[in-house]
């Protein structure tokens, strides 16, 4: 099944012109996410690659509301607005 995503209000992209996620379940145990983003794909700053691992309280923010970055500022710096 794949469905459009849609943009936060407080957001805005001049190089990403849509998000889809493709979500596939082949086992019961098993969910799959596949994301396509359609776009100028020579304005969007992907991050670098890393070794995946285990990371525990993923849920948990990584700082707290007084010192913290704002999100939408690190959304920005990956689909490149």
């Amino acid at each position: 099944m794949r469905q459009q995503l849609r943009l936060h209000p407080d957001s805005r992209s001049v190089a990403v012109a849509q998000i889809e996620v493709e979500i596939a379940r082949p086992r019961a145990d098993i969910l799959v996410l596949s994301y396509i983003v359609t776009g100028n794909m020579g304005g969007i700053r992907m991050p670098l690659a890393t070794a995946g691992g285990r990371s525990d309280e993923l849920w948990r923010p990584k700082r707290n509301a007084c010192g913290g970055r704002d999100q939408r500022a690190a959304n920005r710096n990956i689909i490149g607005a």
